[in-house]
């Protein structure tokens, strides 16, 4: 009996050193912080490729027409945004003599349109449809001369 005890006691002793061994190998050592340039870097990239303005940065187009061809230039541009697959909406300007436009269209045609609104020359190519990008906005004012 007291050899079995005696194994028992030995066997524990083993037990425990290999514990004290594996907890001594493991122990936590001091680590270096980890390199989060590359991390903070695509991080950056993805914030400036969400929040950045496109690329045409005009919204506020002006241009100076006559009193009696406010009302047909108003319809032309309202034809250029119908054309390029937006909408056009009018604002009285009481205060002033022209009219003021809100014209919403893709993204992708805010240059065409732009383009087209100064240079009354400019055809327009049929518009690609709009296949669920962005919308912008641009306003168009309308100042008459005197």
């Amino acid at each position: 009996m007291p050899r079995i005890i005696l194994s028992f006691i030995v066997l524990l002793l083993l037990s425990a050193a290999g514990v004290a061994i594996y907890l001594w190998l493991h122990r936590d050592r001091p680590t270096a912080a980890p390199d989060l340039t590359l991390l903070n870097e695509s991080v950056q990239r993805s914030i400036e490729s969400e929040l950045s303005t496109p690329w045409l940065t005009v919204n506020l187009v002006e241009l100076t027409v006559r009193s009696q061809d406010l009302d047909s230039e108003i319809e032309r541009i309202k034809n250029l945004a119908t054309k390029l697959e937006g909408n056009a909406t009018v604002n009285h300007l009481p205060a002033e003599s022209g009219q003021d436009l809100l014209v919403e269209i893709p993204q992708a045609s805010a240059r065409q349109f732009i383009e087209a609104v100064q240079d009354r020359t400019k055809i327009l190519p049929k518009a690609p449809p709009n296949s669920g990008l962005k919308n912008q906005v641009i306003e168009v004012k309308l100042h008459t001369a005197k």
